[in-house]
């Protein structure tokens, strides 16, 4: 069953702010990347933005490239293999704006990732530390 909230945009930009953030801290340019993948550093300044389909095999290729924890990769790779499936709002995509897209998609993620008790945020699958919590 598909959350109808979940968007792909908002998808595309955790895998992108991931992509970004691996990227630097493996202190590899931009155009090296890029290369890597058979791409221009304009595509992958597009999938960084989340403003393009990342491919998951790019994704995980890239991710290697950077040396990034098996976890991560394999996290980061089925993250973009969810985005660009249809959502609630695709037939009326071209007169939303893109922060509203994002912020929707944002708060399915939410909503069904956490479980919210005492004001905290807790994971779905840690559900059972919410009535432990301290008090």
């Amino acid at each position: 069953m598909r959350d109808e909230r979940l968007d792909p945009s908002a998808l595309r930009f955790l895998v992108g702010h991931d992509l970004r953030e691996a990227r630097e801290q493996a202190r590899i340019k931009q155009a090296d990347a890029a290369r890597h993948i058979g791409c221009t550093p304009a595509k992958l300044s597009y999938m960084e933005s989340g403003k393009t389909q990342q491919a998951p095999d790019e994704v995980a290729a890239l991710l290697r490239f950077y040396n990034v924890p098996v976890e991560h990769v394999d996290r980061t790779v089925t993250l973009a293999g969810r985005a660009d499936h249809g959502t609630w709002w695709t037939p009326f995509g071209e007169v939303l704006p893109d922060w509203f897209k994002t912020f929707v998609g944002l708060e399915g993620l939410a909503t069904r990732q956490f479980e919210y008790a005492d004001g905290h945020a807790w994971p779905a699958s840690n559900s059972r530390i919410c009535d432990r919590a301290p008090r």
